[in-house]
């Protein structure tokens, strides 16, 4: 059965912007009723309360009830009086009289405000509500342009995280329900200065709520806290899944979208301009498209890795992260992390609240062994018999490496793992050490013996890629994000750079080339004193000479380019300054670019040529590589290469 708000929120979300266009927001329709009834409307904040039910309007405010119903069908929300009797209904409010109906719905005859059968519905329209109060999937024909591209990222989402992720890792074993606690006392919530602490129940358990169940309660902004392999980002994933569900079903929920904060580092920006960006980097969203879901409350934000982030710069994420709850409370989203990590992080997050997950009960790891049948019988009598190990399987992320190291094996685990003596290490640090190399040669047995590379060399090369992504706060690996300044070695990023000046001077010059035969078009005299001289020397036709001639000028030019480029970025990377702070460094830098290539130019062709030819090809090289130097190259090495940004174009 409907409520009051679902159905105010079913009819708003259908709902266009009369002025701005798109879909009415909360904010919107608080102004829009201002308008109709004239003061100054009402808060998002309130109606989202009424779409909540965690509020009422007054069955006396008649005229605040009327002005609702009139913006919504002047917006396309409602279509008829059955629409508007029926939301008053479930509000327990009288419906519409004549007088009523003349005022919200002037101009109409009765026959066009019948209800219209479901066949005759308009696309704004597609929706139908189930009698549990949720809407029913549309037909594909039926959703708007705008929630067509937002399924395409959904499709994404829950291809790489849901399937990708969290599919794949169950599959030889059930999934493991968590267990957790309430720890609202690390979050500061709006009421509690006036409330006080006993207003919360602090240190409670869970009390048998699911993930999606503790996020709707908390206003849809939850802190998941955890240590370290205790099954936080699957949580969060599994969290993802069940919302993916309800925006299947429900073309009016928000979209959720998975991201890790340890790649808002690098830049720093505002959070809503990161979230764009990172939409376009993973997802492959326009970032237009991307700032304005967010400003519709169209997306929830499930950001991972806080923890991850260098601890220098975990509270400016905090801050940033508070002023976009400041900005776009109505947002959904989830942020993960250790806790350690948090809680020394130092101001709280400003969300609805905050929960722990619980170590694994001896339930739960019997749960999961006994679902793994067979191929894991011999570590479970091992975890029986020895309670040293049972406190290594305590974290979901460790008991799934157990089960992946000693899947099918019949050795003795406590022989396998038991330390030698006169060992200095800790029982416990030794076993890990056992474990993940009984683990990595398992993970090599598993895949094809077909492999180019040895054991080895993999474990090198990978070992060497982790570190890289540490390095440069990347939890994803993706080719088109690595940057010069992976090239530790200086040397490899002056042939980087220089090879880069090499090919830019090549395409400069070809560019230069023809831009000089379409001049001779028009100009067929146009002289040419530096090629005539290559000419002769090389006893080539004048044509030749001439592409020879600009082409090796502009390897040239390229080459100092490149030296001026990579002398700049080493000096950055020396004073370690960031890229936001170097604005008028970056623009000195690029006139000093322009000032050397156009003297150089100048001073050449001057050699052979008049002065006002000398000029002429002085702007025309300082135009091509003033260019190149500010849209080409990037501000350090950080962003030299920018696949990435271009298709933010």
């Amino acid at each position: 059965m409907n409520s009051f708000g679902q159905l105010l929120r079913i009819y708003r979300r259908r709902c266009s912007d009369p002025l701005r266009g798109g879909l009415l927001t909360q904010e919107r329709l608080g102004e829009l009723i201002g308008l109709e009834i004239g003061d100054a409307g009402y808060s998002g904040a309130a109606v989202s309360d009424w779409e909540r039910d965690q509020s009422k309007i007054n069955a006396d405010d008649r005229l605040a009830l009327l002005a609702i119903a009139g913006v919504l069908f002047q917006c396309g929300g409602i279509q008829n009086y059955s629409d508007a009797d029926e939301l008053l209904r479930l509000g327990n409010y009288r419906a519409l009289d004549g007088e009523e109906r003349e005022q919200v719905f002037p101009s109409h005859d009765e026959e066009s405000l019948k209800e219209l059968p479901p066949e005759e519905w308009s696309p704004s329209h597609p929706e139908t509500v189930s009698s549990q109060g949720r809407v029913k999937s549309p037909n594909q024909e039926h959703l708007s342009k705008r929630r067509k591209k937002q399924l395409i990222l959904l499709r994404k989402v829950k291809s790489f995280w849901v399937e990708g992720v969290l599919d794949k890792s169950i599959q030889e074993a059930s999934f493991i329900p968590v267990r957790y606690q309430r720890r609202d006392e690390v979050i500061e919530q709006p009421w509690e200065e006036i409330l006080g602490p006993a207003a919360y129940d602090r240190e409670s358990h869970g009390g048998g709520e699911s993930i999606l169940e503790a996020f709707l309660n908390v206003d849809r902004a939850l802190l998941i806290l955890g240590e370290p392999g205790s099954g936080k980002t699957l949580t969060m994933i599994g969290l993802a899944k069940d919302l993916i569900q309800r925006a299947e079903d429900d073309p009016f929920e928000p979209v959720p979208v998975i991201l890790n904060l340890v790649s808002w580092s690098e830049r720093r920006l505002a959070l809503d301009q990161w979230v764009a960006k990172e939409l376009t980097a993973k997802y492959q969203i326009p970032r237009k498209t991307g700032l304005d879901w967010l400003k519709g409350d169209e997306l929830i934000l499930l950001l991972d890795g806080f923890d991850e982030a260098p601890e220098k710069i975990r509270p400016h994420c905090i801050k940033v992260i508070n002023e976009f709850r400041k900005e776009q409370g109505l947002t959904g989203i989830v942020v993960c992390s250790r806790t350690e990590e948090y809680l020394t992080a130092g101001d709280p997050l400003k969300v609805g609240g905050a929960i722990s997950l619980l170590p694994l009960n001896e339930t739960q790891i019997d749960l999961y062994l006994d679902s793994a049948g067979s191929r894991l019988s011999t570590l479970h009598a091992a975890l029986k018999q020895n309670t040293t190990l049972t406190e290594l399987a305590r974290t979901p992320l460790m008991l799934n490496i157990l089960g992946k190291a000693y899947s099918f094996s019949q050795e003795d685990l406590s022989t396998v793992l038991g330390q030698p003596s006169g060992s200095k290490r800790s029982p416990m640090s030794y076993w890990y050490r056992q474990l993940f190399k009984k683990y990595v040669k398992n993970m090599f047995e598993r895949r094809s013996q077909q492999s180019k590379y040895l054991p080895k060399e993999t474990v090198y090369w990978l070992s060497w890629l982790a570190r890289r992504m540490f390095d440069h706060n990347q939890a994803a690996f993706l080719v088109e994000q690595m940057q010069p300044n992976w090239l530790y070695n200086g040397r490899w990023r002056w042939v980087y750079m220089l090879c880069t000046g090499l090919l830019t001077g090549i395409v400069g010059g070809i560019i230069v080339w023809l831009f000089l035969q379409l001049l001779r078009e028009s100009n067929p005299l146009l002289p040419a004193p530096v090629s005539n001289l290559v000419s002769d020397f090389l006893q080539i036709t004048q044509g030749r000479a001439e592409a020879v001639t600009l082409i090796a000028a502009n390897i040239i030019l390229g080459l100092v380019v490149s030296v001026m480029q990579v002398s700049y970025f080493e000096g950055l990377r020396r004073k370690q300054i960031e890229i936001e702070s170097h604005g008028w460094r970056y623009r000195r830098h690029i006139i000093q670019i322009g000032l050397i290539v156009g003297l150089l130019t100048i001073a050449f062709v001057a050699l052979y040529g008049g002065t006002l030819m000398a000029l002429a090809w002085g702007v025309i090289e300082v135009v091509l590589f003033v260019t190149v130097a500010r849209f080409v190259y990037g501000r350090s090495y950080l962003n030299e290469i920018r696949t990435v940004e271009a298709l933010g174009w």
